[in-house]
């Protein structure tokens, strides 16, 4: 097959995202990607593999999607954060102190 512009695949891979240019894809080999501008909007940001992520908030409460409780707190709340990977999750809120699922976080 030929390459098909990744515009067509976008509103299924960048749900929540808008892309600006245009990037191809080759099926049967890597997907090859250029020239493609991403916005997440506000309060999120683009993680490492091209998706959409909350930054992390201040919660006295854990919200049922974080992934981590960080070590960071404020006046009894901790930072949670929704990083898909555990690389540098919570690196700008002391580190993790507990990895969390499904709204309950548990010791590392």
């Amino acid at each position: 097959m030929g390459k098909v512009p990744l515009m067509l695949l976008a509103v299924v891979s960048l749900v929540g995202c808008a892309t600006n240019n245009v990037a191809t894809v080759d099926y049967g080999s890597e997907i090859a990607v250029r020239d493609v501008k991403v916005s997440c909007g506000v309060n999120a940001y683009i993680n490492a593999a091209g998706a959409c992520i909350s930054e992390p908030i201040l919660s006295s409460e854990v919200p049922l999607d974080a992934t981590a409780k960080c070590k960071a707190q404020v006046e009894g709340r901790h930072w949670y954060s929704f990083s898909q990977s555990r690389r540098g999750t919570c690196s700008h809120y002391g580190g993790v102190l507990q990895w969390c699922e499904l709204g309950k976080c548990k010791e590392k």
